[in-house]
């Protein structure tokens, strides 16, 4: 009967070690909870936007105004609305039940901010969106270089002009020293003409003459005929 109870704690001794030998190696193996390393950016993904971006702001934000500039040939991009720059992915939006998108054209950005950059979510044409219109007449004094597109600076005050500037030149050629009116207005600080045209007028004896900055001599020869301006250093006519 002794032996039996030998034998039976024996055999009880062994089981408990094997159990405590399982319990110790499911505890040794259990994984460590995961942490990032310092300083790590976590990646995130901007509901709606399809693009992953690290940190920034998860807010959409909405901006209003007129297409000062957008990607040539497409839509992928960078554009500019009031000033403001946006980048626009293939993962962008983009909606012309309004209207065209287009420079000039009125418009809403969904957009969020990622890293310092604005990342337009959609893009759409929206109705209404009026400008103030205003005109300047005076000398060109700087125009670009071999054709219209940029930089104007008339009495100086600098303009933009876009493809979608109009251009008249039915009183001169646009150049250097013409004097012509620009309608424009202002967005983001920046004065956007609308139209760039050469400007003249009639006499009392209806000659139609235009203004240019290089002396004539003929000026003195049509002194009796024509309406002088101490601002203008020559008058030219045209037949």
């Amino acid at each position: 009967m002794m032996l039996h109870r030998v034998r039976f704690l024996k055999a009880l001794v062994i089981l408990l070690t094997l159990l405590g030998l399982l319990v110790g190696a499911s505890y040794a193996q259990e994984p460590e909870p995961y942490h990032d390393a310092p300083g790590q950016a976590v990646t995130h993904l901007q509901p709606g936007a399809g693009i992953h971006y690290d940190g920034g702001d998860n807010e959409e934000h909405e901006l209003y105004g007129f297409v000062e500039s957008m990607p040539e040939g497409g839509f992928i991009g960078t554009w500019v609305v009031n000033g403001t720059s946006f980048e626009a992915t293939a993962s962008t939006e983009f909606n012309e039940d309004d209207g065209p998108l287009q420079v000039w054209a009125y418009v809403k950005v969904n957009y969020y901010v990622s890293g310092g950059v604005n990342y337009a979510t959609w893009i759409e044409t929206e109705d209404g969106g009026e400008y103030e219109e205003h005109e300047l007449y005076g000398f060109v004094d700087s125009m670009p270089e071999g054709g219209f597109i940029g930089t104007w600076v008339v009495n100086g005050t600098s303009f933009e002009a876009t493809a979608f500037t109009g251009f008249l030149e039915d009183d001169g050629p646009l150049e250097e020293g013409a004097y012509v009116k620009v309608k424009y207005y202002v967005s983001g600080d920046v004065n956007y003409a609308i139209l760039i045209e050469t400007e003249g007028y009639y006499t009392g004896n209806g000659h139609k003459v235009t203004f240019s900055k290089v002396w004539n001599l003929r000026v003195n020869k049509l002194a009796s005929s024509c309406l002088y301006s101490p601002s203008v250093s020559a008058i030219q006519p045209i037949i």
